[in-house]
């Protein structure tokens, strides 16, 4: 509510449960295209910090400007903190949105380029375009760095091999994504770029120091 945003947050967490604190670290995927009856009493239980939306759940902006706009209609009725509604959507290979807003080459061409500004431009588009649908989180960009040519998860979502290479587009990235209004999330954990194994299927391992990992990712 807007009383609750005119409170400070160290006065908004001193009067949750810890139901709801652990609730605000839980980002849940909703079923279908619309605000349904499961997906309200998940909100109204547990009161989530956020959801992810997928290729799923978009048929086309009207639809998914309605949906999210309702969620946190929704959400604020019942009592719930605003929520971060996220996607994927950095670009090349990996989007969850295809058709109504722009479509960018991946980090792979961002950083063969090698133009920052080029980069930063793309990110404040994308940014401006996913809130206008009521998306103010994007799940980018991909800090990785490709060494492993045996990766086969990262390669062409990495900006490329070289640590200043992927740090200096990675940071145009996050600022021209939040200077479009939308909240930027560098990932993965650092070392996934030099593993051989995919992690949506098993737990990929880096077999390095933490010297080398701070050194080198």
């Amino acid at each position: 509510s807007d009383s609750a945003l005119a409170t400070s947050p160290s006065s908004i967490l001193e009067s949750m449960s810890m139901r709801e604190k652990i609730g605000q670290m839980v980002m849940i995927g909703i079923p279908g295209t619309s605000l349904d009856s499961g997906t309200k009493k998940i909100i109204k239980t547990y009161k989530p910090g956020g959801i992810i939306l997928f290729g799923y759940n978009y048929e086309n902006q009207n639809q998914v400007r309605e949906l999210t706009y309702s969620i946190q209609d929704y959400a604020n009725e019942n009592g719930v903190l605003p929520l971060f509604v996220s996607t994927d959507q950095e670009g090349g290979r990996v989007k969850r949105i295809t058709q109504g807003v722009t479509q960018f080459p991946g980090n792979m061409a961002l950083g063969s380029c090698d133009d920052a500004s080029l980069t930063e431009l793309a990110a404040l588009v994308t940014g401006i375009e996913l809130r206008r649908l009521g998306i103010n989180m994007n799940l980018a960009p991909d800090v990785d760095v490709n060494n492993n040519p045996d990766n086969p998860i990262i390669n062409t979502r990495s900006f490329g091999s070289k640590p200043a290479l992927v740090a200096r587009h990675g940071d145009a990235y996050i600022r021209g994504l939040q200077k479009g209004g939308c909240i930027a999330v560098a990932k993965h954990f650092p070392g996934h770029g030099d593993t051989a194994k995919d992690s949506h299927k098993t737990l990929p391992l880096v077999n390095h120091t933490l010297e080398e990992l701070e050194a080198f990712e």
